[in-house]
């Protein structure tokens, strides 16, 4: 280990990038910040491009100048976040997502969460939307999709198959 470069205390690790790279969001009872200007430091890991990217810009140069934190529900309006729980229902909360990921063609799931980190690069909307994807070619196809369309038609619950 290089001696100019120490290991940062736990407490001032990228705090907010820890709940960025989960899919659910979830966050209870937890306050969201950039401390690390209070102790001589720059968020030097990637914190500085991403954060800006994620929230308004203007809130983003607030917490990371002045290591302001955010509380759950701040991180919730400030789109870091998609849900929060209360305190001791993580798991509950968690699982109730998971019941309405489950409600939709495992299929359509596979292929959106697919076409959406093609198209994360993308700047452009237009572009974007017409890029070619062989997740959707694989979808237009399955049983899954016919499933989906005849239950509809049907007014009834579909059976996916994850075909």
């Amino acid at each position: 280990m290089d001696a100019r470069f120490p290991p940062r205390p736990a407490a001032l690790r990228d705090d907010y990038e820890h709940v960025l790279v989960h899919r659910d969001g979830h966050v209870l009872e937890v306050t969201i910040n950039r401390p690390d200007v209070k102790v001589g430091l720059v968020a030097g890991a990637g914190g500085l491009v991403r954060l800006p990217r994620m929230v308004p810009p203007k809130l983003a140069t607030e917490m990371i100048l002045t290591g302001r934190r955010l509380t759950a529900e701040e991180a919730l309006a400030a789109g870091l976040v998609n849900r929060v729980v209360e305190a001791g229902t993580a798991l509950d909360g968690a699982r109730a997502l998971a019941a309405e990921i489950l409600g939709g063609s495992p299929t359509s799931v596979r292929a959106s969460l697919q076409i959406m980190a093609e198209t994360e690069g993308i700047p452009d909307t237009v572009d974007a939307v017409t890029q070619p994807s062989r997740a959707i070619d694989e979808l237009m196809v399955s049983e899954d999709m016919i499933e989906g369309i005849t239950a509809f038609a049907q007014k009834r619950s579909p059976r996916w198959r994850n075909r």
